[in-house]
């Protein structure tokens, strides 16, 4: 593998050939340490993502990572991205290392940690490559031979990474990463960063023990072990010492964490930057992962909110700033926010909505009207009410209806609406989807202009830590398929797009991912390495069926097409979100019964009422979580 200072001569030589003239491999984004002190440093952390340059630079995640990481006296950082397919074939045949950090152009064994932020499952399936073309040994065991850099895992996908720890090779080595920080970075990343710094000179067993005892969340993936019969997991255990099971870390937006106030500005997401406004959800929608593991519910401060805002125009020079949270309109300084932010900048972008919040406040609509926006994304999700209740939206076609008209009355332009296709739909759910369609039309051909409208579909992911974990087996991928298609033509019959943003072979290998045992892993790493499969956005259905027969041959049971209960062993039962897997249970047959559960909120957000999931730590959170919400007096 070629070193530094060759690196940056062939990036010289060859920057033409790579993906957009090499702008992602160029480094020097503003904002980013001068490369000159990677040899002073006392601890070098190299950033990684598992996705491309260009589908990073519209997020924060990885530059408020780096903005943690810089603030740390002594540490050096830096980023590295997965190659397009085309640079990765170029990197590797000139010896350049995959994981080479973009501004100092030193190879991933250079550092002292590698930190991978993996917020989409199925980037997995990019793991094994990353570390094996970069000289990174598979196993920790080989890691520790050779003197390698720690490589720890984190971001949103932290909760679900059994597929990892499982062995590599024929020889039985083990543990794709050293460790795993599951929940939020804010707080901890920091601390872990300045441990390491601070006890460099222990051995890498003792350092990754001081991790363990230290920080919260920290999962060491030797101290549990996973059991089982001739054909199933029975059972996760742990050492003596370690949590059974390992509460994560839940420090966003609160009063003492940090917030993203201005890391690097990568070079393809300048202008435009996200404030943050929320961690968690208040919802109990039964698929949605991020609402069920990041739970309880919190909100930024207004002051602070607004603060970090200023900080991040003078810093950014930004002109648009988008509100992250997963709700905007059920925040409760939402108009508050949305009207001074407004004074600050050209344009405030507010992503997804919630058609029952526009019907609730549509006045939060006039604010994003005054300021341009005549554009909405919204998530209806099932296309019946059977199915919406099915997946916990709250949501019924009248309210939906009444939320198209409020929009149409403000002249948007265009909608895209999305919708999740559950496996479990029947003749009843599509002719009800085809009279909604048909509603829709009707209202489009009376009013003044007619906005584009399209409808987005995904297939379900029934993900772990949520209901949807308890849900039984469903149509075939093929039968799914078929319905697809056939959803598609309806919508446009009806003289509207639609869209496929994700298919049934997605779905079902996230699943095959998500509800892996350790079991699997020389499943990930065969597809990876020997196979040179890649995630790029989207599961090729070579990559479906090379997963599908090797759980054949291997004889492994697919978890998720099995029956469950509580009782159910299942490979994330040494983490815990807060929430049980009895209540888990109970929603999921509440849901299936035709029951809905609402969110904790003021009225009419919520029920005002606490409704037992476990996730807030003491009275007084559960208190202020059932005051949030918009006044709408």
């Amino acid at each position: 593998m070629l070193i530094a200072q060759q690196i940056r001569e062939w990036f010289t030589a060859n920057r033409q050939r790579l993906t957009g003239r090499g702008v992602w491999f160029q480094g020097g984004e503003p904002g980013t340490q001068n490369p000159e002190e990677f040899s002073r440093a006392r601890l070098r952390v190299l950033i990684v993502r598992l996705s491309p340059y260009s589908e990073v630079a519209a997020g924060i995640t990885h530059t408020y990572l780096y903005q943690m990481a810089a603030a740390v006296a002594g540490v050096f950082v830096d980023m590295a991205f997965m190659p397009p397919e085309n640079d990765e074939r170029l990197f590797r045949e000139a010896g350049v290392p995959l994981l080479t950090g973009i501004g100092c152009k030193e190879p991933a064994t250079a550092f002292d940690l590698v930190a991978v932020s993996n917020s989409v499952l199925q980037e997995l399936i990019n793991l094994p490559a990353l570390l094996r073309y970069s000289e990174l040994p598979l196993s920790g065991r080989r890691r520790d031979e050779k003197g390698s850099p720690l490589v720890i895992l984190g971001g949103s996908n932290s909760y679900t990474h059994a597929i990892l720890h499982g062995p590599v090779d024929e020889g039985g080595d083990c543990g794709l990463v050293d460790g795993v920080l599951i929940g939020d970075g804010e707080k901890v990343f920091a601390q872990m960063l300045a441990l390491l710094s601070d006890n460099a000179a222990l051995p890498r067993a003792e350092r990754l023990h001081l991790l363990q005892h230290s920080l919260p969340g920290f999962y060491l993936p030797q101290s549990y072990h996973q059991k089982f019969t001739d054909s199933e997991l029975i059972a996760v255990e742990a050492e003596a010492g370690a949590p059974l099971p390992l509460a994560s870390n839940k420090t966003a937006c609160s009063d003492t964490s940090e917030t993203w106030l201005g890391g690097p500005m990568l070079y393809e997401g300048a202008g435009s930057s996200h404030v943050l406004v929320s961690a968690g959800c208040p919802s109990f929608c039964s698929f949605c992962k991020e609402s069920w593991e990041q739970k309880p519910y919190r909100e930024t401060p207004l002051d602070q909110a607004l603060a970090a805002a200023r900080q991040l125009k003078a810093g950014l020079g930004l002109s648009e700033i988008s509100l992250m949270t997963f709700n905007a309109n059920t925040c409760s300084e939402i108009y508050a926010l949305v009207d001074r932010l407004g004074q600050m900048f050209e344009r405030v972008s507010i992503k997804s909505q919630r058609f029952d919040a526009v019907v609730n406040a549509p006045e939060l609509l006039d604010l994003q009207f005054e300021t341009g926006k005549r554009t909405y994304t919204c998530a209806m999700e099932g296309i019946s009410d059977r199915m919406r209740i099915l997946l916990q939206k709250n949501l019924d076609e009248k309210t939906i209806l009444a939320g198209v008209d409020l929009l149409m009355q403000r002249n948007m332009r265009q909608m895209k609406v999305f919708l999740i296709l559950t496996g479990y739909e029947q003749d009843a759910d599509v002719n009800e989807f085809r009279v909604f369609l048909e509603k829709i039309r009707q209202r489009f051909a009376g009013g003044k202009a007619r906005p584009r409208l399209t409808f987005s579909f995904a297939v379900l992911f029934r993900a772990p830590q949520t209901p949807m974990q308890f849900a039984p087996a469903r149509q075939s991928v093929p039968e799914m398929q078929k319905q697809l298609d056939m959803l598609c033509s309806l919508i446009s019959a009806s003289g509207f797009e639609a869209r496929i943003s994700s298919g049934p072979e997605d779905a079902e290998v996230s699943e095959f991912i998500a509800y892996a045992d350790r079991r699997h892993t020389p499943i990930l790493v065969e597809a990876s390495v020997a196979r040179g499969f890649r995630y790029h956005g989207e599961i090729s259905r070579k990559l479906h069926e090379f997963w599908r027969q090797r759980l054949k041959q291997k004889r492994l049971a697919i978890l998720c097409e099995s029956e469950r209960d509580p009782e159910t062993a299942f490979p994330w039962d040494d983490i815990d979100t807060g929430i049980s897997k009895a209540f888990l249970f109970r929603i999921w047959q509440l849901v299936a019964g035709g029951g809905e559960i609402k969110a904790c909120l003021a009225a009419p957000w919520g029920s005002a009422k606490c409704a037992g999931c476990g996730a807030c730590r003491s009275p007084g959170e559960i208190a202020a979580l059932n005051q949030l919400g918009p006044d709408l007096s």
